[in-house]
């Protein structure tokens, strides 16, 4: 199917919300210094109401000349998998460069299950455009520089934590929308996880004016990397991810 662009005058309900996400917002801090990011993989298993239904494959890896990809892996695993086979798969392609995290593309896709969905995104710096692709249609959105996508947020969180920062907020590309993400410090807990004992960050942000959180507990001395995330919905039902095994990665202190 031939895509199509939006090329109308009047303007779609989506990009006049991102125009005035954009005039709302509140001046930009100035950026903290940050570290080179880390090259790493992460495994994680998903929990739900007490039950292991998916596993979860996280890595950045180079890819030449200051650019990398940041690529996540979830598949459905045990008995949940007898019913439902969601296998959903994230990459992300950026550059860090002046200190910051810049992202080239975006792709999203879903399939395995009732709701298969593919999604692309391409951002352009300079524009301060990102060109949204999805069921064959194309459309632009307005949108800061320092946008990101819904991957590579995570880690900015894990650098300005490193930085030094308690809390932080980014513009993100979310679902056709530009959204703003703002989490807060709320504490600091020893946590115990498969891969071991760390002293965690917490961090959350709220969704849905509060009707919906997540939480990050992010290791101090794994630079901030999350080794438990918790997701509250709206109906209270509760997913955790916690981390188990972990590579590329050096424990501060380890002999």
């Amino acid at each position: 199917m031939q895509k199509r662009i939006h090329t109308s005058t009047t303007l779609p309900p989506c990009v006049l919300a991102a125009l005035l996400s954009l005039a709302l917002a509140a001046p930009a801090e100035p950026r903290l210094t940050r570290s080179p990011p880390p090259v790493f993989e992460a495994e994680y298993s998903l929990h739900r109401s007490g039950i292991k239904v998916a596993k979860m494959r996280q890595r950045i890896a180079p890819l030449g000349d200051s650019r990398f990809e940041y690529s996540s892996e979830i598949k459905t695993i045990g008995m949940v998998s007898l019913f439902r086979k969601d296998h959903i798969v994230e990459n992300s392609v950026w550059t860090f460069q002046d200190n910051e995290l810049r992202p080239e593309r975006y792709r999203y896709r879903r399939s395995g299950g009732k709701k298969n969905r593919v999604v692309a995104m391409r951002f352009d710096r300079q524009a301060r455009m990102i060109t949204d692709t999805e069921s064959g249609e194309t459309w632009p959105m307005p949108a800061d520089s320092t946008a990101l996508d819904k991957l590579l947020y995570k880690l900015a969180l894990m650098l300005d934590l490193e930085a030094g920062a308690s809390e932080v907020a980014y513009t993100i590309a979310d679902g056709a929308k530009i959204k703003q993400y703002a989490f807060e410090k709320i504490g600091a807990e020893r946590i115990r996880v498969p891969l071991g004992e760390f002293d965690a960050v917490k961090m959350i942000r709220y969704k849905d004016q509060g009707r919906r959180s997540v939480i990050f507990w992010c290791a101090e001395d794994l630079r901030f990397l999350p080794v438990k995330v918790e997701s509250i919905g709206k109906d209270r039902s509760k997913t955790t991810a916690l981390i188990q095994s972990l590579r590329g990665i050096a424990r501060q202190g380890a002999d």
